[in-house]
């Protein structure tokens, strides 16, 4: 359809899509992510995968205790600022 609307000429395209066509599934399968680990599977099998979460919180942890000490302006040797020899 085309139609004059402010001052602009717009030409309307409808175009009908049938619905696809339903098929049974093939089978079902669950995921479930927690903290520790990760859980697939469905009624026939079961596969759990381990998550290093604890490892990756450990160093995070190390990590800003280090910033919480060292990242004043006392020291900044390692980051290219003023040396401490001066």
């Amino acid at each position: 359809m085309l139609v004059y609307r402010d001052g602009r000429m717009l030409l309307m395209i409808a175009k009908r899509i049938p619905k696809p066509a339903k098929y049974p599934p093939r089978g079902v399968l669950a995921v479930d992510i927690n903290e520790r680990q990760i859980v697939l599977g469905n009624t026939a099998f079961e596969e759990r995968i381990e998550i290093p979460i604890d490892r990756a919180l450990h160093y995070k942890i190390l990590a800003e205790e280090l910033m919480k000490r060292y990242g004043f302006g006392k020291y900044r040797t390692w980051t290219g600022g003023e040396s401490w020899k001066e």
